[in-house]
Formats: structure tokens, C-alpha cells, sequence
């Protein structure tokens, strides 16, 4: 099994993913993960931000290649890693829609599968060695859960078509440099920074991150932007924005800047 080390600190809940030596995800990885997100959704309670990461060379190699020579000699082989491909497709879709923001650490390798996860989530921070890539190319195949399009829309097509049609790896820092890391920290350190990320944004209220996410998921449309006035108008009705601009304007009173 996939055995995932799942804690809470306070707002944060930390995911570690265990499966050594490469954090391969086959059928039942998906389905540890689908159930692990249907409990944060379900009764989240006092967690704001949600912070993956994995010790050990890889954060995730990609799919199970296991899995991959079991069926690929079965008649319905073609059709399994398929409904693989949508399944890890729909879970990380489900990662990038969750209304609690997301931070990925990145110690290890990501690659495939494994950096088609990192993607879906919000905030990237990786250490210098930290390669990663799309190599599904080198044996005929794509990445189908969500990369093509994930790696589109943060690095623009050009990117995109350079990296999976050759399907080359990259270190940290050319990742950063076509903006599909957010930050470098020095070796060692991505999981503390990552947290201290997670931390600072669960000092939000959970409602206007959520909203924040909303609205950048319809980016750029109509749609998003009358989602911002929707959700300006709404978020200036809860409580915890109330008190926020009430708090802002006694401080501006007295000549103490937002900060």
C-alpha cells in the first residue's frame, strides 16, 4: 500500500506520501488518496491549508510501473491504464479545486504522475537537486493526468510542447524559471518553508481563500471576473471580514499602515 502519513498542526494538515523507494501511484495510491480528500472535504474542521510532501530521492517518481507490466499483456491492458490515467486525473482535479489552499514541498525527483500531483496543487517550493519532468514520451505515451494541460497553462504552450514532446527533465532552477516552481530554498529546507507558507495562509479566514480560489480557477473569463463581485459581496457579509476591515480602518485611523 501506498501508506500515507497524514497529521495536523494546528490549521495545517500534512501529507507525507510513503512508498518507497520511488512513491509510485498505481490504482490503489489513487484510491488511498480519492478517500484521504473525501475526509478533508467531508470534516476538515479546524485544518485551513493542506501541505504535501514526501522524504527520501523522489517525491514521486509517477505511475506504477508494476502495475503498468501486470496489464500491459492483458487483452483489456490498453483500457486499465486508461481508466488509471482518468482516475489520476479526476483525484487531481479534485486537489486543484479544493476550497483549502495547497502546498507542495519538493525534496525528491517528481516526475509523470508524481509531478502532475505537484501541479495540482497551489504553491510549489522545491530544493536545488530537485529535478523533474515529463518523460511519458520515451515510451509512447503522455501525460494524461492533467499535465498537458496544467503544464500549458503555468508555462504557456511553447513550454509545454518543449518539454513533453521531448520529454526531458529540468532542474529547480530552469522549473522556477518557466514558472512551474514558486520558490527555491537551500537543501533541506523545503519543508520547513513549505509549512511556514501553510501557516501564514491559514492565518486567512477559510472562506476568502476559498473564494480566492474559486475565482482564479475561471481565470481568464467573464465568468471570473463576475465571481469577483460576487465574491466581494458576499465575503464583506461574513463576520471574519467584518472584523478584518474594522480592525484596518481603526489602524488607518491612527496612522498605523496595513502591513
Amino acid at each position: 500500500m501506498f501508506e500515507l502519513r497524514f497529521e495536523e498542526d494546528g490549521a495545517v494538515a500534512s501529507i507525507e506520501l510513503r512508498r518507497p523507494p520511488a512513491n509510485a501511484i498505481g490504482p490503489d495510491q489513487v484510491n488511498e488518496l480519492s478517500s484521504l480528500l473525501d475526509r478533508l472535504q467531508r470534516e476538515h474542521g479546524a485544518c485551513r491549508v493542506v501541505l504535501f510532501h514526501a522524504a527520501g530521492r523522489f517525491f514521486s517518481a509517477g505511475g506504477d510501473i508494476k502495475f503498468m507490466a501486470e496489464v500491459a499483456h492483458l487483452a483489456d491492458g490498453p483500457e486499465r491504464l486508461m481508466q488509471l490515467s482518468a482516475d489520476m486525473q479526476r483525484l487531481f482535479g479534485r486537489l486543484e479545486g479544493l476550497p483549502l489552499p495547497t502546498v507542495c514541498a519538493l525534496s525528491g525527483t517528481a516526475l509523470g504522475g508524481g509531478l502532475e500531483l505537484a501541479l495540482a496543487c497551489d504553491i510549489r517550493v522545491a530544493e536545488p537537486q530537485v529535478i523533474v519532468g515529463l518523460p511519458e514520451v520515451k515510451i509512447g505515451l503522455l501525460p494524461g493526468a492533467g499535465g498537458t494541460q496544467r503544464v500549458s497553462r503555468l508555462a504557456g504552450p511553447a513550454v509545454a510542447r518543449r518539454l513533453i514532446l521531448t520529454g526531458d527533465t529540468v532542474s529547480a532552477a530552469e522549473a522556477m524559471r518557466l514558472g512551474l516552481l514558486h520558490e527555491i530554498v537551500p537543501a533541506g529546507q523545503a519543508l520547513n518553508r513549505a509549512r511556514a507558507i501553510a501557516r501564514g495562509l491559514a492565518a486567512s479566514p477559510p472562506r476568502t481563500l476559498a473564494a480566492i480560489k474559486r475565482c482564479i480557477g475561471l481565470a481568464p473569463s467573464a465568468e471570473g471576473l463576475a465571481a469577483e463581485l460576487e465574491e466581494t459581496l458576499a465575503l464583506q457579509r461574513e463576520p471574519a471580514t467584518k472584523a478584518l476591515i474594522g480592525a484596518f480602518v481603526r489602524r488607518s485611523k491612527t496612522g498605523v499602515e496595513l502591513t
